[in-house]
């Protein structure tokens, strides 16, 4: 505030921890409520990044 730059929230943005494996059924959620998501994640974990297509397809 001090350098007096807009909040992210006045912006329309909401940050959220996909809390690990459940990331993409997290943002799917999102998803069907009517938001755009936009999901940066690691590739550590297979059974996420088979998915990621998955939800590209989705939104």
């Amino acid at each position: 505030m001090k350098q007096r730059k807009k909040n992210a929230a006045f912006l329309g943005v909401r940050f959220a921890d996909g809390t690990g494996s459940s990331i993409i059924d997290y943002c799917k959620g999102f998803l069907d409520s009517g938001y755009q998501v936009c999901l940066f994640c690691d590739s550590d974990n297979n059974g996420i990044n088979d998915k990621k297509s998955e939800l590209k397809t989705a939104g």
